[in-house]
Formats: C-alpha cells, structure tokens, sequence
C-alpha cells in the first residue's frame, strides 16, 4: 500500500493536459476537405501548439512547428493540421494501400471516447495522403482492423510563415460512440511523425514514464448541441469466386473449373449512440490467405491467425482472458473465432465402418448468419456475438457404385459476450465474459464424437495508483463441457491434460462422466510507468479440468505457473549515437498440480535504437532440466535435458529507401550423460531486405533457412507384456528437419484508393526419422537404442503380400523390422520421411471508387505436396515448389457502402 499511497501523491504533482476549445460552425457554412485551410473557420479557431517528443528524445520540445485546429457541425468533427518543415527535400512520401503504415511523414488525430476515459479512434494521414485508423481500447492496446469511412486530403503550401503540408480531417460523429448527455468531457491528441530524424511528436505530452495512452491525451472542449447521430451502414455485396484445381478426372464429384457466385449483405445499425449492431448474412470470406504452411509433429494443433473481415474488426469488444503483467505460460485463448465456421468432423472417425470410392466433404462448416452488438451504455462497454453454421453433409460414391451422403457437421450456435466498466478516470475496471457453444447432437455419429454443450464463464478486474505506474489485475474462469460419456472420456485423455498418465496419482479417468469442469485464474502485478524500471509478475492455475477448445485455444491444462519481468529504461543514453535502449531480465517457473516442476527458465535481453535509426536486439535464454508430463503423450513421465537459446536481430532505418534485417537464431542441449540420445540442436536464419523502389513501389524479399536436430520425436506404442514400462514400449526416434521458404512482396499503390499487392511464399521441408529406441527408465531421458543398446534395426520394403523383402534403397526402405533384444516380440515401424512442397501466393487488386465502396479482384494459388524424401539439400528442390499439385482461385467482388 505504500507503493500505491506514493504513486497517487506523485500523480497530484502531474501537470494537467493542455485544452484546445472546438469552434462550432455557422449555418450553411461548410469545409471542403482539400488539405488548403482556407475556410473562414481555420483563421478564427484557437490554435494547438507546443508539440513535444516522445521518441527520440522524451520531452524535447519538436525540431519542427506544428499547428492544429478543431471545428465542428452537426455531423462531423473537424480538424486541420499545419506542419511546417525547414527544409522539404528531407520530406518522406510513402504511398501504400489502407491502414499499412510506412516509415513516413504523417499525421494523426485521435479522438478520446467521453464514455470511460480508455477508449479512443485513431485517423491517421501519411504526407501521400494514405489512410490508416486504429480502435484504441483499454488504455493502451490497439484493434487495427476497425475500419469506418472517413475523409482527409493534404496539400502543401508556403506562406509567409513558412513551408510545408497541410491536413484536414472530416470525422463524422457516427463513427464514435459516445453519450450526448454524458458529462465526461472529450479527450483529444495531435500527433505528427518526422521520418527524417525519426521523431514522434505529441502536442499532449505522451510521457515514457507513465503507464496509459488514452489517459494521456489533452482536453476538448466546446463540444454543445450535439445530438445522438444516425448509425446506418449497409454493404451489400456481389462476388463470383472460381475454383481451379488439379484432381483425378474419374471421379466424379471433381469439377475442374468450378464457379459459385454468390450475394450477401453486412450491416452496421445504431441502436443507440453508443451501442452498435453489426450484422452479416452470407458473409463473404472469400478474400482469406491460405494459412502458412508449417511442420507440426506435434500432439497440438496450429493456432493460425483470423483473417475474416466480420470476426477481425471488433475484436477488442472481447478482449479478455489477460492482465497486464508479464504473459503467462500457456495463457489459453478464450474466444478463438476461428472455431466459428471450422472444418467439419473426419468423415473416417464418424463413419468408420463406412467404405467408400469417392468422397466429397466440405472444407468448412457454413456460416448462415452472424451478428454481434459492441459500443458502451450506461457506463458499460459491452460485446455481444452470437453465429449459426448449418449442418453440412459429404457425398460418397459405394463400392457398388451408389452415390449417397452423411451429415459431417452438425448445427452449432455460437455465444460470446463481454462487458466491462470503469471508475476513477479508467484507473479501475470491472467485468465479466461468457461464451457458449451448443451443437445438435441428435445424431448419434455427433454425439459420439462431439461434445454437446460448452460453456465459459468469468470475471476480471484491474485497479491502477494514480498516475498508473503500478497496475494490479486479475482474472477467473470457470469451464464446462456435457456430451456422451465417450466424449468426456476423449477430453479426458487428450494432450492438454492426459488424465491416464499411470504416475499422476492425482488424477485418474472417468469413463461415466458426462460433464468435464475446470477453472484458470491470473494474477498479475506490473510497474508499466517510471522513467528508469518497469517490470511485473504474473501468477497462473489452470486446473486439470479446464476446457476451451469450442470457442477458445487451448494446449494444456494442469499447469501452476509464475512469469516475472524486470526491465531497466535508458531514455536518450547518448546524444550522439544512442537513442534508446532497454536492459531485461525475465523469468518463469511451471508445475503441474501434482507438484512436478515442468519448467524453469530465466533470459536477458537487450535492445538498442541507436540515433542513426538502426536497431539491434540480443535475446538469451537458459532452461535447466526439467520434468516433461506430455512427452510419452499420456505414459510415464520423463526429463527434458537442460538447454538455452539464442537470438540476435539487427535492422537498419526502414525510412531509407534501401534497408535490411537480419534474424539469427539457435537453441542447444548443453552437455550431458543421458542413455543412448544425442544432444538436440536448431539454427535459423531470416534475412530480409526491403526496397523501395518509388514513393509507391515497396519491395521485399524475406527468405528463412532452419535446420535442426531433434532426439524426442514420439514415435507411439507397443504392448510388452511383462516387460519395459508398464507393459509397454514407448517408441522414440531422431528427427532431422531441413526447411528453407522465401517470402517475396511486392506493394504497389497508384493512388490512394487504388493499389495492388502481390504476395508469392515458396517453401520446403524436409524430414527425416531414425535412430528408434524406446524410454528406458520413468522419470529419466535414457533410452534403449534398436540396433546399438540392444535388439536390432533393420530396413525392409513390403511385399505384394506384406511380407518382408530386402530394400531397394536402404536409405529408404518403406518400414523398419525392430527386434528388440529382451525376448519380446518384434514389430514394425513406417518410414516416415517426406519432403513437403508448399508454394502460398496471393495478388489482390484493391479500388476504393467511392468512400466504403471497394472492387477486389483476387488471384490466389495454392501448392502442396508431399513427396519422396529428397535428401536435406532442400534448397535445390525450391524450384518444384512451383510444380507441385495446384489450387487457383479467382474471387471477383464489388461492395457498395450506404451511409443513412
């Protein structure tokens, strides 16, 4: 509490935000927004001067003069920005499509809800008159996907006073929730970025020392009359997608060409002047990238990244599930909107007796209709979302030839709601967060296989000092999932808690259970304000029982865990050649809730910007050894050998017109005496360099090379009755991964509603097993080694009748005939090696012909394959990337925005 006492005496000596008074304008009198402040307004309004840095150099007043104004009508704020510069050829014009913002001169307007005092809209302007707007929420985190219509236009100008670019801004108040009889008053900042020098300017001081963002902003005042705005957006849309793709022409569910148009309609509605309904019927997802393609030989699914227009924008309406401090280990996702939509259920694990020829079944479930309410009322801020995917069937032709269908996906209906509100000017908060998931099951392939109900409920809270340098939050979470007892038994025994482990005397798996609950709490302590130190400690429990995979992402529970951060601040360390730098050392600690510590590590890091605008960062990281509960994937525990990490990045000034990155990369096993297993090693490399080509042409090219080595690959396991582990063998082998993808990206905007973008990512992989063995002793990481400890190896192809013959190349045989030396039967293992051809590319043609209204012409293509392995030279099989098996894909769709 003394801390707290101490920090809210400081927050009294703070000095208060400067104020600027908005000037209302007349009847009939109007601002043409064309960048050349030449209304009657602008020679009368009060003036916004004193801009100061924040970066490079806190506090430092600017190194050039800039101005702003506010005025404002019925329907929209405007502001007019000045920004005079002593010499225009160090002026940096960047044109690149919506919302990417480069390394230039721009600026930007944000505009502070009155609502909670943590809520603010960002509309920035580069010097070429691109657009970018980001939803500022909780004080200090960003939702780049909001996207409104605004409008904005600079001109340069000389006058007497000076040279230099000029910005005005029409926001229309529709596009910003707030209480026209609210008594809060509005915030507003003026930012400019110098590119030359590398200079951030505020004209409310943004200070380094403080923890906050919109909380820092200035006052604005003059803001009477305002009456609750009309709120109706509609954008209906047409789209004609046709689908190109290689497939065997005997079957006859393949379409060579296949083309599905399609029409729908999104929709944004005011229901009051702070809350929104967003609806889609139809929606369009036509435009999503195809994901990255990855190796994952593990128990766990990929979390890849929503692309999806309806389920990007918005998403800090349902921000929860984290506090401030440091981040948590295997801190779950809780709503995961992905989910919404996914790919329906193996038709081989619902209908296993089924045999079939042909077999057509959907990519993805069908979204018939989604919509979601967000904004803030009576205090509250407050999301609510609610989706529908239909039941979806796959077709299959019989052996004898009869063409039928069976239902792969059920209907689901998805809930997720969220609400917050805050006291003290935003330095406290409350809330509460569910979400829920409800599938008909009534068929019993679905009830077998999936659960019926999954239900998410909690609670959080954040309390700050006064000037919010120390930030205590929390969070609970309770969880529950209902289906058939064989579900519950599946979640039982899956990767995130593994319930049959034989050494977990702690749990133990209920083949009768309907029902599977669980609860994660946090809570996190941070010093994100003060000059010199920040830092935090955050403390997490997830229970054994704790579920969110229907609506969430989730790859473990059964976790206890403590994260720390301590981070020393150098603001300006030299001012000749040293900007900025930052000293860390962090730290984390994990047990399960048997007590087994699962994990220790400590790291260090050090950034610096130096004043030439070139960065560098160190990362080094140490983990001792440590108990590993999911290695043998639901047997014996195990150790995983103490190990560190390395990671150095360099980067040169992204405002010059050539610059370049480097990314290096590597993680070893320190020396040790463990049975028959080698020392596990990973190196990456990730250059990059960037070009631009024109104050419109970006581009770059990013390849990445890695190569590791990996001793814990789980291989299954084999019955031993009487012998090994519990009867079993728990069958491990050697992995050597070779991979090398080069990303090449080409940016082209030839104005500011009309760009291109071409994307094209060639990858390969390759993978190879060997060296099996089994676990030799629990608790440990020896092994008995096929062919070396004992037993023996020995490479066979299969014949015409399964039966063993000599391999044609032994290097690649088709399986391995393992004796294993202690009386016990042999067995089999497949080869397992492949090479993996994958080729990503997109080309999106992008013309916004009216504010709101777009056509996009999309090209996207596809490549995967898996071959033969190829041998680790992966680089010389590049070029058959782009011959591997192929999708295209042509979207054609036009959208037409209608502001009532």
């Amino acid at each position: 509490m003394v801390a707290f006492a101490t920090a809210a005496t400081a927050a009294a000596q703070t000095p208060a935000p400067p104020r600027i008074e908005a000037v209302a304008l007349g009847d009939g009198e109007r601002v043409a927004i064309d960048g050349r402040l030449d209304e009657a307004v602008w020679a009368t309004a009060p003036v916004a001067t004193g801009f100061v840095q924040t970066e490079p150099t806190p506090g430092a007043p600017a190194s050039e003069r800039t101005e702003a104004q506010v005025a404002y009508g019925r329907s929209a704020l405007y502001v007019a920005m000045r920004c005079y510069v002593r010499d225009p050829a160090t002026l940096v014009r960047r044109l690149t499509r919506r919302d990417v913002i480069p390394a230039s001169d721009r600026v930007v307007v944000e505009v502070g809800s009155p609502a909670d005092g943590r809520t603010g809209y960002s509309f920035g302007v580069t010097l070429a008159g691109s657009q970018h707007d980001v939803l500022l929420y909780d004080d200090v985190r960003e939702d780049a996907s909001w996207d409104v219509v605004w409008e904005s236009a600079v001109a340069r100008f000389e006058d007497d006073e000076g040279v230099g670019y000029a910005v005005e801004f029409r926001i229309p108040f529709s596009q910003i929730r707030y209480d026209p009889a609210g008594e809060r008053p509005w915030s507003i900042e003026f930012q400019r970025d110098i590119a030359a020098t590398g200079e951030r300017v505020y004209w409310s001081p943004v200070r380094p020392d403080r923890e906050g963002y919109v909380s820092q902003f200035g006052t604005l005042d003059g803001l009477v009359g305002l009456r609750a705005p009309r709120r109706v957006e509609v954008v209906p849309y047409a789209a004609t997608r046709l689908t190109n793709a290689d497939g065997d022409a005997a079957d006859p569910f393949y379409n060579a060409n296949d083309v599905a148009p399609t029409v729908g309609l999104d929709a944004r509605i005011g229901l009051t002047s702070g809350l929104t309904l967003t609806a889609t019927v139809n929606p369009d997802f036509g435009q999503v990238e195809a994901d990255p393609a990855v190796v994952n030989l593990s128990q766990f699914e990929v979390q890849f990244e929503e692309r999806r227009p309806f389920f990007v924008e918005g998403t800090d309406a349902f921000a929860f599930g984290a506090t401030r401090g440091p981040s948590a280990a295997d801190r779950p996702t809780l709503f995961y909107s992905r989910r919404i939509g996914g790919t329906p259920s193996n038709f081989q694990a619902l209908y296993a007796d089924t045999s079939y020829v042909w077999l057509d079944s959907p990519e993805q479930s069908t979204i018939a209709a989604a919509a979601k309410v967000s904004g803030q009322v009576a205090g509250w801020t407050v999301g609510l979302l609610d989706a529908a995917t239909t039941s979806e069937e796959a077709r299959f032709v019989t052996l004898s030839g009869d063409r039928r269908s069976l239902p792969v996906a059920p209907f689901v209906n998805y809930l997720v709601g969220r609400a917050r509100r805050s006291w003290r000017g935003g330095r406290t908060v409350a809330g509460g967060f569910v979400s829920s998931v409800v599938r008909d099951t009534r068929d019993g392939a679905f009830a077998a296989l999936l659960p019926r109900t999954a239900t998410v409920v909690g609670v959080d809270g954040e309390v700050a000092t006064g000037d919010r340098t120390w930030t205590l939050g929390m969070v609970a979470v309770g969880s529950q999932v209902s289906g058939e007892p064989g579900v519950v038994e599946t979640l039982q025994t899956a990767p995130q808690r593994y319930y049959q482990r034989s050494d977990a005397g702690y749990l133990a798996v209920d083949t009768l259970a309907t029902t599977l609950r669980g609860y994660r709490a946090e809570l996190g302590l941070s010093r994100t304000g003060g000059r010199a130190w920040r830092g935090g400690l955050t403390l997490g429990a997830t229970s054994p029982g704790f579920e969110t995979n229907d609506l969430g992402f989730q790859q473990r529970a059964d976790l206890l865990s403590a994260n720390w951060r301590v981070d020393r601040l150098f603001q300006r360390p030299s001012q000749t050649w040293l900007n900025y730098a930052r000293v860390t050392l962090s730290g984390a600690q994990e047990f399960n809730y048997g007590g087994d510590n699962i994990g220790t590590s400590v790291a260090t890091e050090a950034f610096l910007r130096f004043s030439d605008l070139w960065v560098t960062q160190v990362i080094a990281l140490v983990r001792p050894t440590y108990v590993n509960d999911r290695l043998t994937r639901g047997g014996p525990l195990a150790l995983r050998p103490a190990d560190g990490n390395l990671t150095v990045y360099a980067s040169t000034n992204r405002a010059k017109p050539w610059s370049a990155s480097i990314s290096l990369a590597a993680r070893g096993e320190f020396a040790h005496d463990h049975q028959a297993v080698g020392r596990e090693w990973t190196t990456r490399i990730r250059p990059s360099i960037y070009a631009q080509a024109s104050d419109a042409l970006t581009l770059s090219f990013e390849p990445v090379w890695t190569r590791a080595y990996n001793t814990d690959q789980y291989f299954g396991v084999r019955p031993a009755p009487g012998r090994a582990l519990n009867g079993r063998r728990y069958l491990f082998a050697d992995t050597r991964i070779a991979s090398v993808g080069v990303g090449v990206r080409a940016d082209w905007a030839f104005s500011p509603r009309l760009t291109f973008q071409a994307v094209v990512t060639p990858q390969v992989d390759a993978v190879q097993f060997g060296g099996f063995r089994e676990l030799a002793t629990a608790r440990t990481y020896d092994f008995v080694r096929y062919g070396t400890t004992r037993g023996s190896s020995a490479p066979v192809d299969v014949g015409s009748d399964g039966s063993d013959l000599p391999p044609a190349d032994p290097t690649q045989p088709d399986r391995y005939r393992i004796d294993p030396g202690d009386g016990g039967a042999t067995f089999t293992i497949p080869n397992r090696d492949y090479t993996r051809l994958s080729l990503r590319g997109n080309a999106v043609l992008r013309w916004e012909y009216r504010p709101g209204s777009t056509v996009f012409v999309v090209w996207q293509q596809v490549r995967d394959e898996n071959t033969d392995f190829r041998g680790m030279d992966v680089f010389g099989s590049v070029p058959d990337a782009f011959t591997a098996a192929v999708q295209n894909v042509f979207l054609l769709k036009a959208t037409y925005w209608f502001g009532l």
